[in-house]
Parts: C-alpha cells; sequence; structure tokens
C-alpha cells in the first residue's frame, strides 16, 4: 500500500521520512514518491493492504544502479505499521523497458534479474535494506519459529 496512505500517525511518519532520509543518503540524487501505486481498480492487485510501499527516482538513468526507479516494499507483520514491525524489505530497480532487478532481505539477499546494480551500489542497497529492517524490528513468536522449523 503506498506509504502515503499509512502516514496516519506520528510514528509512522517519523518512520517514514528516516526511510527516505535514509536512502538520500546513499543515493542523494533520488527523489522519493509516497505514492508508487496509481489509484485504479487494476493496481490494487499488486498492492498488499500489509506493505509500506515508496518509490525513489533518479532524475537520468542511473549507471550504479541500472535502472531510473527504484521500488521499495517493506513488507510488515499484520497491522505493523503502528507496531513497527518489519518482516522483510524488497527493492526493484525498473526504467522504461520494466523490471532490470530485484533485492531482498530475505534468503541470501543477493541480487538477480537481467541487470543488477555495479557491485558498489548493491552494497548501498543492501545496507540500506538492512537499515530498514532496524527501523521496524521484529521479534519471532514461538509461533513463528515453529512455522520456520521443517
Amino acid at each position: 500500500m503506498n506509504a502515503a496512505q499509512k502516514a496516519d500517525s506520528f510514528e509512522t511518519v517519523s518512520k517514514i521520512a528516516a526511510v527516505v532520509n535514509l536512502f538520500r543518503s546513499q543515493f542523494p540524487n533520488a527523489l522519493a514518491d509516497l505514492n508508487p501505486w496509481i489509484e485504479e481498480a487494476g493496481a490494487a492487485q499488486y498492492t498488499a493492504p500489509n506493505s509500506l510501499d515508496l518509490s525513489f527516482h533518479v532524475p537520468r538513468h542511473s549507471w550504479m544502479c541500472q535502472c531510473r526507479s527504484i521500488l521499495m516494499e517493506i513488507q510488515l507483520e499484520h497491522d505493523a505499521v503502528r507496531n513497527g514491525a518489519s518482516l522483510n524489505v524488497q527493492l526493484s530497480g525498473h526504467d522504461c523497458t520494466g523490471q532490470q532487478w530485484y533485492f531482498s532481505t530475505e534468503g541470501n539477499r543477493e541480487f538477480t534479474g537481467m541487470i543488477p546494480p555495479v557491485p558498489e551500489a548493491q552494497d548501498r542497497l543492501r545496507f540500506i535494506g538492512l537499515q530498514v529492517l532496524k527501523l521496524f524490528p521484529y521479534s519471532k513468536t514461538k509461533q513463528d519459529i515453529r512455522r520456520d522449523c521443517p
């Protein structure tokens, strides 16, 4: 869901601002968009109600990131915007031809896709994802631990 729609409390607005500042500390040219999803029925199928979605755009194609826009989806525990529990951060790079790469803080934390960012940008983006997880800390419950065990 668009970050702007979730900005309904001081805590949430503060966390969204911290995410934007964190991203801009690594990529100063980036412009934040708190409404990456258009408001129409067709777009609703792509948005998760328990996520905080925002995007960042660079004025020209970024050779470092190999894209022009980066979509960030912070996947949250049920109604965790207020509780502050992040489960995963996903980043994907896009340009006029479509998605170029994908990164998730879950799993092996590697970049996949046709044209991944250069290694320095990968390190910066990985850092951003891990710092966002710290902004929305998640502690596993006994039920989560049982679910993760084979």
